[in-house]
């Protein structure tokens, strides 16, 4: 069992990435140091409070040679708000072949303008209208460390970002930046993430190359490519969000 706290998000509720981050990083306190995270898949339950610390209960499903798998069960005074499947492996192996190219369309860091959401500094590029996509450098001041496990939960912090974002992006009828959160209610259903690759440090640029994948029964799906700056793709990431129209 592991306790933590949640900064004072603006918006009033806990960012869901603090909840992936910080469960596999309680996940990965319960396996040898020669295993790493290949995999994540959470759901996400319940609104997180930011008035309570958040509890990580993490219960061992398997411990296999190469592969590990932990259940983590997140919970509040509401009860439980997020479960988390994380599987761990020491599977190592120096081929590699890339078949999704780093982005060549966008804008170098310095052209973008830039803000801070979840405690992230992000620059967002801009497409054409007919184009859905958003994509994103962001950079955040994560701990550096001789252990890269925690630039995997680092990676999963950063994974929660602008995925919604792509998903207003392919909605059918898309409403303006700024107002969706006012005409519908969104909530973030459930997460994956699969890595291959590690940060080389804890503050470098990361691109989130994001794109909507389909939008049915209010119910938009989105899939976020994660790039180093050098071009290496470091983790993809999918989400599926709710937006059902208020009142």
């Amino acid at each position: 069992m592991f306790e933590a706290t949640t900064p004072a998000y603006e918006w009033g509720a806990v960012y869901g990435g603090l909840f992936l981050g910080q469960a596999l990083w309680a996940a990965t306190q319960t396996v040898g140091e020669d295993f790493s995270p290949h995999s994540l898949h959470a759901y996400f339950v319940r609104g997180g409070l930011l008035s309570e610390p958040i509890r990580y209960e993490v219960h061992r499903l398997r411990d296999g040679k190469s592969f590990v798998t932990r259940r983590i069960v997140v919970t509040q005074s509401v009860g439980e708000v997020v479960t988390v499947i994380a599987s761990f492996t020491t599977e190592r192996s120096p081929a590699r072949r890339d078949h999704v190219k780093f982005p060549k369309d966008v804008a170098p860091v310095a052209e973008l303008e830039g803000r801070w959401d979840a405690g992230l500094e992000r620059r967002d590029a801009v497409f054409r209208s007919d184009d859905p996509r958003v994509s994103t450098w962001v950079r955040g001041s994560f701990e550096s460390d001789s252990d890269k496990r925690i630039h995997a939960s680092s990676l999963a912090y950063v994974s929660d970002l602008n995925l919604i974002d792509a998903t207003v992006e392919g909605h059918p009828t898309p409403p303006s930046q700024g107002q969706w959160s006012k005409d519908y209610l969104c909530l973030s259903l459930d997460h994956v993430i699969w890595f291959h690759g590690a940060m080389e440090s804890g503050d470098e640029w990361l691109l989130m190359d994001a794109r909507p994948l389909v939008f049915s029964n209010n119910r938009g799906v989105a899939q976020a490519m994660i790039f180093s700056a050098k071009g290496e793709l470091l983790a993809t990431a999918m989400q599926e969000g709710l937006f059902r129209p208020r009142g």
